[in-house]
């Protein structure tokens, strides 16, 4: 009676271990559909936009997030950008494609302040805290930006005629930055001969500029919120 008892109790057990593996994978089928159907969604919302992109990445919200993320590739900018999805929100897709936008026109801007004091060189910025909130709140381009309270960059100068033992010329442009009460990074880089740096840099993206083997030396400034100049040390890439 016993052995017969503990043969039920095993069916019993393995019939309700299936069915908890098997709805489980129903689950799991079932969030895969809606995230595929999210994907979707959002890959429609931003056709808007004149560029071809390609999903890379999607988090699911979470505790700390209470949205989901979808990371997009610009073909435009050769770089990524994120779509954020919110499905209790009537905006239910937001997205920071503008920065984008801002970054390679604050690179363009930046590149005439830029070329005042190197004539050679040229220019690549990365915006470090402007928010979704914030552009909407009255910032609409660069220039905006640049004069706003909120102003804060990393400024790439790649130049193949830097010298780092004279830095005057990189004294002149920080001075510029100090006095316009500019709260910024500026990194300077010395960069190998190149046939056409200006199309060079601008048709690739800061990550692979500073991976590939143009950088030889780099040298980095950070005027801080109260005009203090902080110099790094130089940095050798060869």
């Amino acid at each position: 009676m016993r052995k017969k008892f503990c043969i039920i109790l095993t069916i019993c057990l393995v019939i309700g271990i299936g069915g908890c593996i098997g709805k489980e994978k129903e689950e799991s089928v079932s969030k895969e559909t809606e995230v595929e159907a999210l994907k979707n969604e959002a890959m429609d919302y931003l056709s808007k936009y004149d560029d071809e992109f390609e999903p890379v990445s999607f988090t699911l919200k979470n505790v700390m997030e209470h949205y989901h993320t979808l990371v997009v590739h610009s073909k435009k900018y050769n770089t990524n950008f994120k779509v954020y999805i919110d499905e209790t929100n009537e905006d239910k897709f937001n997205d920071n494609y503008f920065l984008l936008d801002l970054e390679q026109a604050g690179s363009e801007y930046m590149n005439t302040i830029v070329k005042k004091f190197f004539p050679n060189a040229v220019t690549k910025i990365e915006l470090l805290n402007l928010t979704l909130k914030a552009y909407k709140e009255g910032i609409d381009n660069f220039e905006d930006y640049y004069n706003s309270d909120q102003f804060l960059i990393s400024l790439y100068v790649f130049d193949s005629t830097l010298s780092f033992e004279d830095k005057t010329k990189m004294n002149r442009l920080l001075e510029e930055m100090r006095q316009n009460n500019k709260t910024m990074r500026i990194i300077f880089v010395q960069t190998r001969a190149e046939g056409d740096l200006e199309n060079y840099v601008k048709n690739h993206s800061l990550n692979e500029l500073l991976t590939s083997d143009l950088p030889l030396k780099s040298l980095d400034y950070s005027i801080k919120k109260n005009g203090e100049i902080e110099e790094g040390t130089i940095e050798n890439h060869t």
